[in-house]
């Protein structure tokens, strides 16, 4: 008669042995594809190729989906192309334009949809999609900083450090990230004077 340790030897021994032959049949099934089929047909079907000029002909769509206008769109492009262009590529044709992606970023944030839904209708892989948005919005950045986000100075850190003292009686602070709420025992005398404020 079998112990019960021999019993439970061979019954991990065959799960092993069945685990590895299934492990084995899925990687014979596996579709062997550089480039996605669906994601191959992006120069035909996606978004920007079958789209982008429809709309930029019909302003108030242009409007709805980038959340500017034709001509800032250009201006825009015009200003941050030289940081977007493809690298040297050995496959040309997989290139995504600058005009692409600056297209695909300021979707992506004017609609606030998830990148994997935005990635499916571009025809872009999801992989290749964050680094592009990234991209995109760093060369914005770097380009349009020195114009739009002007660093405060001294008198002006001073102001706002008085308007935020003035408001809620906190000084040498410039504003808060967060507010929390803490748990405190009201005070008996208190009646309505103590309520619910968030920095």
């Amino acid at each position: 008669m079998e112990s019960d340790s021999d019993i439970e030897l061979v019954t991990v021994i065959t799960c092993t042995t069945l685990a590895l032959q299934l492990q084995r049949r899925k990687r014979k099934q596996r579709k062997n594809y550089h480039v996605n089929p669906y994601l191959q047909l992006r120069s035909t079907k996606g978004r920007f190729f079958k789209d982008f000029d429809d709309m930029r002909s019909t302003p108030h769509i242009f409007q709805e989906n980038y959340h500017m206008s034709p001509q800032v769109f250009n201006q825009l492009l015009n200003i941050i192309q030289h940081r977007l262009e493809p690298k040297v590529s050995t496959r040309p044709h997989h290139a995504i334009s600058p005009q692409e992606k600056l297209s695909v970023t300021l979707e992506f944030l004017a609609s606030g949809s998830l990148q994997r839904h935005v990635a499916s209708t571009y025809r872009i892989s999801k992989q290749r999609l964050g680094p592009i948005i990234e991209q995109t919005s760093r060369a914005i950045f770097e380009e349009l900083k020195a114009s739009f986000m002007k660093p405060p100075t001294k008198q002006e850190w001073v102001e706002i450090s008085n308007e935020y003292n003035g408001l809620w009686n906190f000084p040498n602070t410039i504003g808060a990230i967060d507010g929390k709420h803490v748990a405190i025992k009201c005070p008996i005398s208190a009646g309505s004077v103590v309520i619910i404020v968030l920095c």
